[in-house]
């Protein structure tokens, strides 16, 4: 769509699928996702860990 190009559509796209896969190779799958959390079409994803795999030794 010749009208839309030059928006940052593509670019804002690319950059939330980009943040999105760096979580998930960080945590894994989440537990749950609650859709339209922070407003409409924006999911808030949320993992479960045990305190322990985050903590110094």
């Amino acid at each position: 769509m010749p009208e839309l190009h030059g928006q940052g559509i593509a670019s804002a796209w690319i950059i939330a699928l980009v943040i999105e896969l760096k979580w998930r190779r960080e945590f894994g799958e989440s537990y749950t996702v609650v859709n339209d959390y922070w407003g409409e079409g924006t999911d808030h994803m949320v993992w479960l860990c045990e305190v322990q795999d985050f903590t110094v030794n």
